[in-house]
């Protein structure tokens, strides 16, 4: 992604690597497939051209929904001025979106989990200066940025840019869910302490969801115990425990439970989602402290692994806490159960 110096030359904006097939609105943008994007989108013939020769050097061919798109503002063109620090909103919205409309791999016996699932690369969003019939600098990096002038004959194509190692292509997924990731977009916008926690929690989402083998399980439940503390702002595991608990509605019975901490045997009464975030934290705290961790310690009490039962938390947590910043509760809802509810709401 451009970073804020260069943003006044930032002329397009791509999704290269999101799965959607019709024009969709998130927030205040627009996304247009790449396969559906015409000149009348763009703000001159000049533009429209070059940001073709980007669309070549990006596009995947191969999957079903198709991959990419390009940015522009709603009311506006591509070409039109869209920030870095917009573009940074906007992928965090559409990680999380994308995130959250995975199955939930708790059963992992699920055949088309690969098939269906995006990861967080799938949200990439990358910003490029048009330079017309000349060359292209891509960059790419964060801690260690690093730039790659391309070039190529005017008018030519620019060569192919590799994905992502590992990026998902599903060809499975039934949506991108822009109504989710546009309340996120709002909230990620305001000056508030809600949206503040919600934004850093989806970059710890973002982290644990990246699909590069380089992550090791024991650093994405680290990300996932980071992600729930920050959302839920508790200075304890208790109070961390109670607040998710009260998030997500569990109406579960509080039962005695029994576990070691710090060589003490300690006993207290929790509720389902209680216990299950203090056996959560009890494993990352070995993490932590550099303890062997060995195989059973990894699974809850019902045989699945404690990484999936945080990814299913955190995704409802997120939402229900995007729900109390002022999104609408329908967003709770899978698209379609969405559209229903709103068609009746209309009709009546």
């Amino acid at each position: 992604m451009a970073d804020d110096a260069n943003e006044a030359e930032t002329q397009a904006w791509l999704a290269p690597y999101l799965p959607f097939s019709d024009e969709v609105s998130v927030g205040a943008w627009t996304l247009l497939p790449f396969h559906s994007f015409r000149a009348g989108r763009a703000r001159s013939p000049e533009i429209y051209r070059e940001t073709r020769r980007l669309i070549t050097a990006y596009k995947i061919d191969d999957t079903l929904p198709r991959l990419g798109g390009v940015i522009c503002p709603t009311d506006g063109r591509v070409g039109d001025p869209l920030t870095a620090n917009d573009a940074r909103t906007l992928e965090r919205s559409a990680a999380v979106a994308l995130i959250a409309s995975n199955p939930s791999l708790l059963d992992e016996e699920n055949p088309n989990a690969a098939h269906v699932c995006c990861t967080s690369d799938n949200a990439r969003i990358l910003g490029y200066s048009l330079r017309p019939g000349g060359a292209f600098a891509f960059a790419e990096g964060a801690l260690v940025p690093r730039v790659n002038l391309v070039s190529a004959r005017k008018g030519g194509r620019l060569p192919r840019q590799p994905p992502p190692i590992g990026l998902p292509r599903p060809i499975l997924k039934g949506y991108f869910d822009a109504d989710y990731a546009s309340a996120l977009v709002t909230i990620l916008r305001a000056d508030s302490t809600a949206a503040r926690r919600i934004d850093r929690c989806a970059q710890w989402l973002i982290l644990a969801w990246s699909n590069s083998d380089a992550i090791g399980m024991d650093a994405r439940i680290l990300a996932f115990r980071a992600a729930f503390e920050v959302l839920l702002g508790g200075k304890s595991t208790a109070s961390c425990g109670r607040a998710l608990s009260k998030l997500i509605r569990d109406d579960s019975d509080k039962r005695e439970r029994r576990w070691v901490e710090l060589g003490r045997t300690e006993c207290k009464a929790l509720d389902d989602t209680e216990w299950w975030f203090r056996s959560f934290t009890l494993l990352r705290n070995e993490l932590v402290h550099g303890q062997e961790v060995t195989g059973d310690r990894w699974l809850f009490d019902d045989g699945n692994a404690h990484l999936w039962h945080a990814d299913d938390r955190l995704r409802l947590a997120i939402k229900r806490a995007a729900v109390r910043a002022g999104a609408d509760p329908l967003i709770e809802l899978d698209p379609f159960s969405r559209l229903i509810r709103r068609g009746l709401a209309a009709a009546s």
